[in-house]
Formats: structure tokens, sequence, C-alpha cells
């Protein structure tokens, strides 16, 4: 088991176990055996690692976090299995099966997909997926075993829409975005629409890697926005110096609501000739509001002029 799984798994245990303590049994007898089966439970899930078919007794079976040992097991199987199903995914299946929609099966099916993803095990992947437990990861590879297996039937919206997300997604969806490239509906237009979320979501480090896919003047307009948002004051100023630059709208009202909520003094003192560039009243006063909040974050009475 990874140690990411491992950390989760202890903490999960650390609550269950404060819980069900007082409630084990009545009396001495009953506290010291409660505690000794503790006791044997910590000392098994300690060595979880060391064998998927151990024969534990009766008495541990029936303790109620045993399906966090039996997942333990699993997951370090899992880790260290061959390329073809094996013994550790029927004990996987059999878990699942068996817990249903319980914390600990959901958790276990998480990381069996994954290792089904990875061993490309795809057809046995869609047999188990449950989009209910799923990932952004796990639904990308859901699409990629679908793509290799070669059921791809409305599989291109289903895709466009995760594209269409403002942050980076992980590796695992790559394959399903550079699949959707050879159907040649990785439009410009879409990828356009992806960097102006992740614009939008401060995320200008990607935005600049995705915008550089695009013709050097749509890129350009969406790079310069970026400009704004990571060097309000320079570009700011720069633009200001140039009279005659024509600059997207939306790219100075990000840079300049910027300024405000990181520098509002300085904002404040660029707006009127900021203002005064503005196409309509709209983009005024769209100019106003993000200077209002930001003397308003700044605890500025100015705010409310």
């Amino acid at each position: 088991m990874g140690q990411e799984g491992r950390a989760r798994l202890c903490a999960t245990l650390a609550a269950v176990c404060a819980l069900v303590a007082p409630v084990q049994g009545f009396g001495a007898d009953a506290d010291d055996e409660a505690a000794e089966l503790r006791t044997r439970f910590r000392a098994a899930y300690a060595t979880a690692d060391a064998n998927l078919d151990v024969a534990d007794d009766i008495a541990l079976r029936g303790y109620v976090l045993y399906p966090y040992l039996r997942t333990a097991r699993i997951e370090h199987a899992l880790a260290n299995s061959g390329r073809s199903w094996n013994a550790a995914d029927d004990a996987a299946l059999e878990l699942v099966t068996e817990q249903g929609a319980a914390p600990v099966a959901a958790d276990l099916r998480r990381v069996w997909l994954a290792s089904l993803a990875q061993r490309e095990l795809w057809q046995e992947f869609l047999d188990h997926y449950d989009p209910t437990a799923a990932t952004e990861a796990l639904e990308c590879q859901y699409w990629n075993a679908r793509i290799a297996l070669e059921t791809t039937a409305d599989l291109e919206p289903a895709i466009a829409t995760r594209w269409l997300t403002p942050y980076r997604l992980p590796p695992e969806c790559e394959p399903a975005f550079q699949w959707l490239r050879a159907q040649g509906a990785m439009t410009n237009e879409l990828i356009e629409q992806r960097v102006g979320l992740l614009l939008d979501n401060g995320e200008t480090g990607f935005a600049r890697t995705i915008a550089r896919r695009l013709p050097p003047e749509s890129a350009s307009r969406l790079i310069e926005r970026a400009d704004f948002i990571d060097a309000p004051t320079a570009t700011l100023d720069a633009w200001l110096a140039s009279p005659d630059r024509n600059t997207d709208p939306v790219a100075v009202r990000d840079g300049f609501a910027q300024l405000a909520r990181a520098a509002p003094d300085a904002a404040l003192d660029r707006f009127a000739a900021v203002a005064a560039r503005a196409g309509s009243e709209a983009e005024a006063a769209e100019l106003s509001l993000g200077l209002a909040l930001g003397l308003a974050w700044d605890r500025r009475s100015e705010a409310l002029d």
C-alpha cells in the first residue's frame, strides 16, 4: 500500500477506534477482552503488508474494523500484482461486493480500479467501474478504457466537457484529450474556452501552456491577459503609456482587479486614467467594482465612493 493510502486508513482507523472502544463490552472481563482484541488488531494491521491470505481467527474476523485490515492487505497485494488478473483482484472483488456502499468499499474500489487501469485490464476496469465513487483520474481512465476497446460512441461530448475544467487535470486525462484531438474535435474554440477558464481561476502558468496551441493572434491575446494578471502594475502602466494600444477589456479588468487586491493605493491612483479608457459604461462599472472590492478588503472608507 502506498504511503498516502496508509495514512488515509490510519486516520480512519484512529477515529473509529475512538468511537468503538467504549462499547466493546461491560465489566472488567469484557474490557480486558476488548483491549486484547484491539491490541491484536493493531498488531495485525501493522504487518498487513506481509500476506494476503492470513488465517485470522473468529474473534479478529468479527472485529468491527476487520474490513480495514483486509483492505490494507489487498492494497499491498495489488501494488505488487502482475499484469494479469490474480488473487488480489479476487479478494478486492469479494470485499467491495460484500461491503456494498460502505466507505471502506468505495476507498478500495478506487485503488483497485487504478490498479486495473495501470495494468491495462480495460474490460475488467469497465466491468467494475462505479461513477459514483470515481475520482477525476478514474473518470479519465474510464474513457481510456473505452477508447482502448473501441467503444467510443458518444464519447466526444463527455471528454470535451471534462476538458473545460478551470485547473490542471491529472495526467490520466491526457490520453483521452489526445484522442479528442485525433478526432478533430479539439477545436480552437474549445482551447480558448479552457484558457479563459484557467485565467478566471488564476491558473496563469498552465493557461499560457495551453494558449500556445492556438494560432499566434489568439494566443497573444490570451497571454497578454495572463500578463495583466501576473504583473498588473507594470502591464497597466505600459498600457496607459500607449494610448493607441488595442487591448482586450477583459485583460485590463483582470489586471486592475488584481492590482486593487494587492495594492489598493496604487489602484486608486490609476483608477481615473484606466476608467477613462473604458469603452462602455459596463466596462467602467466593472473597473469600479474591482477597485471597490480591493478597498473594502483593506477596510478603506473610499470603498463606499
